[in-house]
């Protein structure tokens, strides 16, 4: 569907689907980055789950040896600082997809600045119409 979107606007006008190419490359190129980097704080998280997981099961399992103990305050800091750890890692996907999410918006938005000036341009020049650059942005859409 992308190859056949990206000819139809390469033959209704080659001027502005290279313009609107340029700014979606790096848009691409920055996605690849930040998806790898998703996946590591992602399995991150998985793990510390897990931990925090053991730490509520080891506690409930054996809650007669911590109630015999009195080890329910020590049971209760393992979870905190457990809970802590997998709650930094989520603060810190929130930001990368919120970067992510201001990074791209920004660059569709700039591209389809840039598509509207130089359109301009080729309207004044009678190289395109209208209804020829409505056409390339839904297809880019």
């Amino acid at each position: 569907m992308i190859v056949l979107s990206f000819t139809i606007m390469m033959l209704i006008s080659w001027k502005i689907t290279l313009v609107a190419m340029c700014g979606m490359i790096p848009i691409f190129i920055f996605t690849k980055f930040m998806v790898a980097y998703y996946m590591k704080i992602s399995k991150e998280i998985q793990e510390e789950k897990a931990k925090l997981g053991n730490v509520i099961q080891d506690s409930i399992g054996n809650i007669r040896t911590v109630k015999a103990f009195s080890n329910e305050r020590r049971e209760a800091e393992k979870f905190a600082e457990q809970n802590a750890k997998k709650y930094e890692l989520g603060k810190k996907m929130a930001k990368l997809s919120a970067g992510w999410e201001f990074t791209q918006q920004f660059f569709m938005n700039t591209t389809f600045a840039g598509l509207l000036y130089y359109s301009s341009i080729l309207i004044e020049a009678k190289e395109m119409t209208i209804g020829d650059i409505m056409s390339i942005l839904l297809y880019m859409i």
